[in-house]
């Protein structure tokens, strides 16, 4: 996702996302000056925003990014509006701009998070929404009831920017040069319920406000650094599902070879039952006809089992070690998509489930493994730290060749749980089913 980015969402106004936001820490209007003015030096920013918010904070860009003068920061307006509304301090926000562009906001205690003012697609909105919920509890979520996001509320951005007037767009929400005067950083101090005092600050009042301020900044700057070793945490603790599992062609053709070692499916006077490809192995079942020996079966293969009624009988082939792959996985849409798109293109009659939460399933490995360490449920047997949903699949049964099948159907995050294999009427037929892991 591009850093800054300039849109249009009102008719005559060029608003600005993408900003480098920071606290402004410091107890004079002085100290606050220096500060900013260190901040651009280092980071070679020469445009900046400074909203009339409770505590002070900054935003930055270059004319270098494609930032310039007199532009609207979307994040400041929002910041405004938030504040005149009353919201909760802590809050998160997904929208559309327009067909392309998507914004998120986030603000942590009344101040906007370093990644909190983002212009991308539907896709990067999403997930940077998805990694806040996943780091730590919000007092508001405004996303797209599309999403199905638990416990947000959907609202348009148009809420949180002011009516279509020039003078709704002050000073204050507007990117201007580096160079600030004094009554600039003399606006941040709080005068009961959200009262802004602006004035000279040589009053105990003002100078008891200040060192609340810093406080705040202190406690803001504690949980920016718990959010991310959690970040770091959860990142490391996961493991993804498919990592321990073959890629769908890969474990296809290891049940294609490993079935080409059985001597024969129809031994002398035993009906051959099924074949199942799963967990590992290869497994044969036969069923006695009348006059059928089990030294029949012996000839051709002496490690067949049968069982206590001497009726049935089982043949197990251990499959090769197969290595898994953690490669990305895609959307669900677009890859759910593409499923169909070959199933339909060759005739294979492909089937998929509505995608599911991990934990929903009780996966957190392979299919039929325990959760992984540090995968332990979360609320409503959700888990923070994943990035995934699984779609389950299935191909009822098929004359076509099930290796050709799997090798038109393949991608990443497609995986075979079995496969089946029946003989009816005269006629060899499959049928498979398995997961296509897909990103939340």
């Amino acid at each position: 996702m591009s850093t800054v980015r300039t849109v249009e969402l009102q008719r005559g106004f060029a608003f600005i996302g993408g900003l480098f936001w920071q606290p402004l820490p410091g107890v004079s209007p002085a100290q606050r000056k220096r500060e900013l003015q260190r901040i651009a030096k280092e980071q070679a920013f020469d445009l900046m925003v400074l909203p009339n918010t409770e505590i002070a904070q900054v935003g930055y860009a270059s004319e270098a990014e494609g930032a310039h003068q007199g532009v609207v920061s979307i994040a400041a307006a929002f910041a405004h509006s938030a504040q005149a509304q009353g919201l909760q301090r802590s809050l998160l926000f997904a929208g559309p701009i327009d067909n392309d562009n998507w914004y998120y906001y986030a603000q942590r205690d009344g101040l906007i998070l370093f990644n909190g003012d983002r212009i991308g697609s539907e896709d990067e909105v999403r997930a940077l929404l998805q990694a806040d919920l996943e780091a730590t509890e919000w007092d508001a979520v405004f996303a797209p009831a599309a999403w199905a996001v638990r416990g947000s509320n959907e609202r348009p951005l148009a809420d949180f920017l002011p009516a279509n007037s020039r003078l709704q767009y002050r000073r204050s929400r507007r990117v201007r040069p580096v160079k600030t005067r004094m009554r600039d950083l003399l606006v941040y101090w709080r005068w009961g319920a959200g009262v802004l005092v602006v004035g000279l600050l040589v009053t105990g009042v003002a100078q008891w406000r200040s060192i609340e301020a810093a406080r705040q900044l202190a406690a803001y700057a504690a949980q920016q650094r718990e959010l991310a070793a959690l970040r770091e945490a959860d990142a490391a603790r996961v493991v993804h599902a498919w990592k321990a599992q073959p890629r769908a062609t890969t474990f296809a053709k290891a049940c294609a070879d490993t079935q080409d070692k059985i001597v024969t499916l129809w031994p002398g006077g035993w009906t051959f039952n099924g074949m199942n490809c799963a967990n590992g192995a290869l497994t044969v079942t036969w069923g006695r006809a009348p006059g059928g020996w089990i030294e029949h079966l012996h000839a051709a293969h002496p490690e067949v089992q049968v069982d206590a009624t001497g009726d049935v009988a089982k043949l197990v082939l251990r499959l090769p070690a197969l290595a898994g792959e953690d490669e990305a996985v895609s959307n669900e849409r677009v890859r759910l998509n593409q499923l169909h798109q070959a199933a339909q293109r060759f005739g294979y009659p492909l089937k998929t489930s509505a995608s599911v939460a991990p934990q929903a399933q009780g996966k957190a490995g392979a299919p039929g493994q325990a959760p992984a360490q540090g995968q332990t449920p979360g609320k409503d047997g959700a888990k923070t730290g994943y990035d995934w949903r699984e779609v389950p699949w299935s191909l009822d049964y098929s004359m076509l060749p099930a290796l050709e099948a799997v090798r038109a159907l393949d991608g990443n995050g497609f995986r075979i749980t079995s496969i089946d294999t029946r003989y009816a009427n005269g006629v060899m037929s499959w049928s498979m089913k398995g997961t296509q892991y897909v990103r939340n």
